[in-house]
């Protein structure tokens, strides 16, 4: 449910303390003014396995947090779900808003569903699925499932051998991992039939129509996002464990953190193939715990639920991409499915990213971890009315100037 006992604290700063960064400009702002000391409750501790606290608590500044929150809820289209922050192993600012939900287990790829997001909402993850799978790729290698990521792909498909050619049976699964297997991949309709990864949604065979493709570089020479090549990681994991991805996530990531009632869409024509690069719904409190698990190494309550090793690997640059920048971050690697890059100021952080605005950004030299989700399907539009970068106002707009 939203948390609806911090409005009064909102309401009384909305006219008194604003950013007129870009969000802010988006939104509308007010110029700030001397007022009295501005605060923030702890978020509402659940017993989910999150220790909470004031932001003041752990050494930031409420004031440029509750503005981002205040501006908000003065737009009339929320195009934010939700806004989270630990720092320090606490979650400090937790904050939700009503809006649509991209409905992929019951309706078509692009059904939306008005929904009033809370604590205990799922919330669809687009591709920060991705990371997630890159996750349960680095527990199948942490228990001997899968003995090297240096294997070739074609060898966990003998079904499908008569697509092998000579080329293709040199793609491995760390071409998979880093977007390096050397298929072509159109994603940039997502919304309409000539995108790739609905088409393989749709298909009835979708391993097929991944493998199926004529490669278009020598593997490992070149990255192309390319949502099947995760659909193929987490058939692999489903291969070597005999276990629906769904469920060797719930028993080895999922039930390790406390995170309960994930759900996880197959590709829609074929049962059982799950749809690893885009399938996934979470809470947004989840999301956190996969940053903070990042994080602390793979670490979580004390259990080492991933090995150091494989976090490390996942997050330091495998592959330089080509440059994207927002205002203050600059995205310029990819790990094992996590983006790498810069804030302004000399902050590395790695970050999960997937379709409507969700985010997991971590930040390890400052302990911190900002989750973002939201509804901004527009994206690929001309007349899309937010930027798909907006993590970028919120982390180094307003989190990063309430640690400063």
């Amino acid at each position: 449910m939203a948390r609806k006992s911090t409005d009064s604290v909102l309401a009384s700063t909305s006219s008194r303390w604003a950013s007129c960064l870009l969000l802010v400009g988006i939104l509308g702002c007010s110029d700030p003014v001397d007022t009295e000391p501005i605060s923030y409750p702890a978020p509402l501790d659940t017993g989910d396995g999150w220790p909470t606290a004031s932001p003041s608590d752990v050494g930031m500044d409420p004031a440029p947090l509750v503005a981002l929150l205040d501006a908000i809820r003065a737009h009339d289209r929320h195009f934010l779900h939700g806004v989270l922050v630990a720092r320090n192993g606490q979650l400090v600012l937790e904050e939700y808003f009503d809006g649509q939900q991209f409905d992929l287990v019951e309706g078509s790829p692009w059904d939306y569903e008005p929904v009033s997001f809370g604590i205990t909402t799922l919330q669809y993850q687009g591709s920060v699925s991705k990371s997630i799978t890159s996750a349960l790729v680095g527990i199948a290698v942490d228990r001997g499932l899968i003995p090297d990521i240096d294997a070739p792909v074609f060898s966990f498909f003998p079904d499908y051998e008569e697509l092998s050619t000579p080329e293709k049976e040199e793609i491995t699964i760390a071409h998979l991992l880093t977007m390096r297997a050397g298929w072509p991949w159109f994603d940039d309709d997502i919304d309409g039939e000539g995108s790739d990864e609905v088409r393989m949604f749709q298909h009835e065979d979708p391993l097929r129509f991944i493998l199926e493709r004529p490669l278009e570089w020598v593997p490992g020479s070149y990255m192309e996002y390319h949502s099947g090549s995760t659909v193929l990681l987490g058939e692999i994991v489903r291969r070597v464990s005999g276990m629906s991805l769904a469920e060797f996530a719930r028993q080895f990531l999922f039930q390790p953190l406390g995170i309960e009632g994930a759900v996880w869409a197959d590709c829609r024509n074929a049962p059982g193939v799950a749809f690893a690069g885009g399938g996934l719904y979470l809470r947004p409190r989840d999301m956190a715990k996969i940053g903070q698990l990042y994080l602390n190494g793979g670490s979580w309550g004390g259990t080492q639920v991933i090995s150091s090793e494989w976090v490390s690997q996942s997050v330091e640059t495998q592959v330089i991409s080509q440059s994207q920048s927002a205002d203050h971050y600059l995205r310029t690697g990819y790990g094992y499915l996590w983006w790498t890059g810069r804030f302004d100021g000399g902050y590395d952080a790695s970050m999960a990213k997937g379709w409507g605005g969700q985010f997991i950004v971590v930040i390890p030299e400052l302990d911190l971890v900002t989750v973002v989700t939201g509804g901004n399907y527009d994206v690929n539009s001309s007349s899309a009315e937010v930027p798909f970068n907006i993590y970028d106002d919120i982390v180094y707009g307003h989190v990063l100037p309430a640690i400063r």
